[in-house]
């Protein structure tokens, strides 16, 4: 609610994806398949993590806000700039590409 008690809806974008060993998918029906696959085809285990970035659209919340096209940018710039520091260095180099 705002100050004055009316309702206010609240935007947001939500980015996920799945990262298993050797593997990077953000669907959760491939991640499924592909442990299933290599569960039984190659006896190997994965141990997902699940990875994600949030921000709401603010620009109904503060007059700087952002719209949903710069917040989208940003969330995309954002995870460009912070993947690699933990998730590409753990990859082996095939993983890579």
């Amino acid at each position: 609610t705002d100050q004055n008690g009316g309702t206010v809806v609240l935007r947001a974008f939500y980015l996920y994806w799945f990262v298993g060993q050797n593997v990077i998918t953000p669907s959760e029906m491939e991640r499924v398949l592909l442990s299933n696959w290599d569960r039984v085809i190659h006896n190997r285990v994965h141990r997902w993590a699940y990875v994600s970035v949030f921000s709401l659209i603010t620009e109904n919340l503060r007059p700087d806000g952002l719209n949903a096209e710069q917040t989208q940018a940003l969330l995309v710039d954002f995870t460009g700039q912070i993947v690699p520091t933990f998730q590409i260095n753990e990859m082996p180099p095939q993983a890579k590409n």
